[in-house]
């Protein structure tokens, strides 16, 4: 992974796994650098942090799928495509309303986790739901040993 600036790292929640999520004060900030940096943003989940620890926003499972973004195209350009989904990104975040089937008190507790990969990143094949069929065939075109690192 590309590293980000420092300042933008200093305002993430870093996780155990070195995953990052922001709070969003901070997160358009974020996903600009991410895009700056040449790296695609596939889409992202919405966490609950209190007390250093992840929590689920309605249930047991940790952090919820908040957004995804269209798959790159064969005919686009590798920055078109980073720029495309930072746009998807911002405008999915802004028009969300999940913050508000949240209570005022544990809207600061909410976090946002984009999931971002570099140019050529096998992990842009995986689907991320059962629903995303342009990934799976994506992957199923690629074939094997390519999608070696990613079957687990």
């Amino acid at each position: 992974m590309k590293p980000l600036p420092e300042e933008i790292v200093s305002s993430a929640f870093i996780v155990a796994n070195g995953e990052y999520a922001w709070k969003r004060s901070h997160i358009f900030i974020a996903l600009q650098a991410i895009a700056e940096t040449e790296q695609a943003i596939l889409g992202g989940d919405i966490w609950v942090i209190k007390d250093g620890k992840t929590y689920g926003l309605f249930s047991d499972e940790v952090g919820m799928r908040l957004w995804d973004t269209v798959p790159y195209k064969a005919d686009e350009l590798w920055v078109d495509y980073c720029h495309r989904t930072y746009e998807e990104s911002i405008h999915e975040i802004e028009t969300t309303q999940i913050v508000n089937a949240v209570d005022r008190e544990s809207q600061q507790y909410l976090f946002y986790n984009p999931v971002y990969i570099e140019q050529n990143d096998v992990k842009s094949l995986i689907p991320r739901s059962k629903m995303d069929t342009e990934r799976a065939e994506a992957a199923v075109a690629a074939g094997y040993p390519a999608v070696a690192p990613i079957l687990p």
